[in-house]
């Protein structure tokens, strides 16, 4: 008997004559002239169906990258690859910003990567086939895929959680720009800012989120919250009254009022004209908010001064050092703890006669600082043996090669700069850039401590870096504060309590980069809003267990306390003078040292008395000694 064709004989017993027949599975075949028993297997580049005797050579199908298809599938394939390549560049210059920490900040190189490489095998299903082109084509898109789909879904769910739990727990999640009370102080911060001018066909705000961020703004604005938080879990500072704020993003000088006509406004209405004593008798018609801390800029405090001016409603200022504000006559509510510019000045002034120098230039932003600034150093000279030999502002449009060949051809080797952070900033690099070199830099306490620059490639090529700065105070339980808050989620999307310019897009940045900031302005900040609990817990009445709760306290009333401010603050006595501005303090002299750091090598005390002292021996001169350069140009 013999077996149908296709099958091989399996042996039954011990006979071979004694078998059954099972047919050849697919890719076998049998040859019952050489070996009836076993299917054998086909060769790799041949196949066979079930029972066959014989193999089929195999026939290789694919596309080929010439086919129509193939082109316009590889053509989408390279657009995405370059699309995510150009991503991930835009995505790293702009890393620090709040949009990209917003989207995910390190997620989203690994979700671009990998659509890069799932995009790139897409070329290995095209083209004639080899083993690695085969494992190529199916391993890496499954993975790469996986990877992409599954940190999609981790960010989804991330984002829906937050809304869902804000929703829930409304307490839990509340702006940080926010906190109810039974007073509320106005905060104005320049969190973000307007890099060049925005121009309208109609009237509107600007919504200030769009706009470069400003990390060190940011840090005094948490410094705010926590001077709020402090005094409210204090035990001897306003007893049973709650003190809370209403503050805002105050990027641009003149298109940032719906913040200030809220906190002007009572439910809702301005009424420039009512006489507060006759009209206003019950608690719902006085306006929560007793007085405002900032803004920043001295600019930014001209344009909205004469609205708080006009009901006497304090600004207590942390950052606007030009002298115009202290005539009473025409800001007669502004009170600041940062020191006018006459200080600044002085401190500047008496360097450049330690030293000797009598041939300067006086480099000065293009705004009312600056100009400020200017003015004040040509009155201080003027019976001095200093020669302003060169003035010029800064403006967007200016040539600093122009600038510096006019530095260089009058001789000047003593340059102060009068200018804010970022002013100073695109001076310096320019300085660096154009390779200026045997030149003394005399900084203003706007940039001073400023953390980028000293640490600058080529800085130690420009000369040597003095400066007048603030003295940096250590805030007891800042820290602490920064680290537990950013650990809490704030809504910015809550639209029943959210108003104009009250979105910061700041939840991706860490507690230590806050922290590592310039610190400048933060004892300011801090002074400014004890003096305003101060001056309320004097006009409440309060004692060391209770206030009194009988009082209806109006701005004009906190505004009369603060004028007579007198408390102890980290061991500052915090007064003001006549003109609303500090009388105490003092400025601290620097020296830009070759670690990167500002080493304080001096001290200009001006409260109660004038003190003025530089060690001398601390500074390394670009002269490679330990002597100061001699210019002794005459006017």
């Amino acid at each position: 008997m013999e077996c149908p064709k296709g099958h091989a004989r399996k042996q039954n017993g011990i006979h071979k004559c004694c078998f059954t027949c099972e047919i050849c599975p697919n890719g076998t075949f049998i040859n019952t002239t050489g070996n009836p028993y076993n299917c054998m297997n086909c060769k790799d580049t041949e196949w066979s169906t079930e029972g066959s005797t014989s193999c089929n050579l195999r026939s290789v199908e694919y596309i080929p990258f010439t086919d129509i298809g193939a082109i316009l599938i590889i053509a989408g394939s390279w657009a995405l690859v370059v699309l995510s390549i150009a991503m991930s560049v835009l995505f790293a210059i702009n890393y620090n910003t709040p949009v990209v920490r917003s989207a995910g900040g390190p997620m989203c190189f690994l979700i671009l990567g990998c659509l890069s490489l799932c995009s790139l095998s897409v070329f290995f299903y095209f083209g004639k086939p080899t083993t690695s082109s085969c494992i190529l084509r199916s391993l890496p898109f499954i993975l790469f895929y996986t990877v992409c789909l599954a940190c999609f879904v981790v960010r989804s769910f991330q984002i829906v959680c937050i809304f869902k739990m804000a929703a829930k727990f409304p307490k839990l999640y509340t702006s940080e720009f926010q906190r109810d009370g039974d007073y509320l102080i106005g905060g104005l911060f320049e969190i973000h800012y307007v890099s060049n001018p925005v121009h309208h066909d109609r009237p509107e705000t600007i919504q200030c989120s769009s706009q470069p961020f400003l990390l060190q703004n940011y840090r005094r604005f948490q410094l705010m919250r926590f001077s709020v938080e402090k005094i409210n879990n204090s035990t001897n500072l306003l007893p049973n009254v709650s003190l809370g704020y209403e503050m805002f993003d105050h990027c641009s000088d003149g298109q940032n009022f719906p913040g200030i006509f809220k906190l002007i406004s009572v439910n809702g209405l301005i009424q420039p004209w009512a006489e507060p004593q006759k009209h206003q008798t019950t608690h719902s018609e006085v306006s929560k908010v007793i007085a405002v801390v900032g803004p920043f800029t001295s600019t930014q405090s001209l344009t909205v001064a004469p609205l708080f001016m006009t009901d006497l409603i304090p600004m207590v200022n942390y950052g606007s050092s030009s002298s115009f504000f202290s005539k009473k006559a025409k800001f007669p509510s502004f009170l600041r703890t940062v020191h006018s510019n006459k200080n600044v000045i002085e401190g500047i002034v008496n360097i450049v006669l330690h030293f000797n120098w009598r041939w300067v230039a006086f480099l000065h932003s293009d705004n009312d600082y600056g100009y400020d600034g200017r003015e004040l150093f040509l009155k201080r000279i003027k019976d001095t043996t200093i020669c302003l030999a060169y003035a010029k502002s800064l403006e967007d449009s200016t040539s600093y090669s122009q600038m510096f060949k006019q530095i260089e051809l009058q001789g000047i080797h003593a340059v102060i700069v009068f200018a804010p952070k970022m002013t100073a900033e695109t001076l310096i690099m320019s300085a660096i850039q154009l390779n200026i070199t045997q030149k003394v830099w005399i900084a203003g306490d706007a940039w001073s401590l400023n953390k980028r620059l000293p640490k600058e490639k080529g800085i130690k090529n420009i000369g040597t870096v003095l400066g007048v700065s603030q003295p940096v105070v250590k805030i007891p339980g800042f820290s602490d504060f920064v680290f537990s808050t950013k650990s809490k989620t704030y809504s910015e999307n809550k639209q029943k309590h959210r108003f104009c310019n009250q979105v910061c897009n700041c939840s991706d940045l860490s507690a230590e980069e806050i922290l590592s900031v310039d610190p400048t302005y933060s004892f300011p900040v801090y002074s400014a809003v004890y003096a305003i609990a101060h001056a309320l817990h004097n006009a409440l009445q309060c004692d060391s267990n209770r206030c009194n709760g009988n009082i209806t306290v109006f701005p004009h009333m906190v505004l009369a306390e603060l004028k007579k401010s007198n408390f102890t603050l980290l061991n500052q006595s915090i007064t003001f003078d006549e003109y609303g501005d500090p009388t105490y303090g003092s400025y601290s002299i620097v020296f830009w040292n070759h670690n990167g750091d500002a080493e304080e090598i001096g001290f200009y005390h001006f409260h109660p008395s004038v003190d003025f002292f530089i060690n001398n021996s601390k500074i390394k001169w670009y002269t490679n000694g330990e002597v100061s350069p001699v210019f002794s140009f005459l006017c």
